[in-house]
């Protein structure tokens, strides 16, 4: 897990920095906010960090995609290392819709101090 916090830190400052050199860019919008109460059928209701972060990583790599130049191979680079990292979040959320907290608490990673 930390290469996969290490390759989306990474990632996201490649990319970030790929981003300014081009022209200015439209500001992302807004994640759209959780429904009130937690109904729906979204779960990534329950792990709105994670949901961002995803939502965010799409953005980024659609935004190192139509960028106008290479950067001598590091937004290939980026794009790459960024959907890998996407991979992981969705790993990541898959593994905990499968493995969920028993007793209804918090899931097992965050009491063992681990976010």
């Amino acid at each position: 897990m930390k290469i996969a916090s290490l390759l989306l830190a990474s990632a996201l400052l490649v990319s970030g920095s790929a981003m300014t050199l081009d022209a200015p860019q439209a500001p992302a919008p807004p994640a759209a906010p959780a429904p009130p109460g937690g109904g729906g059928g979204d779960k990534g209701e329950h792990r709105p960090h994670m949901r961002i972060a995803i939502h965010e990583l799409e953005a980024t790599i659609k935004q190192l995609q139509e960028a106008k130049h290479d950067f001598g191979g590091h937004r290939e680079a980026a794009i790459k290392a960024c959907q890998a990292a996407l991979e992981q979040l969705r790993e990541a959320v898959k593994f905990a819709e499968e493995h969920p907290p028993k007793g209804g608490g918090e899931h097992p990673t965050r009491r063992s101090g681990r976010q």
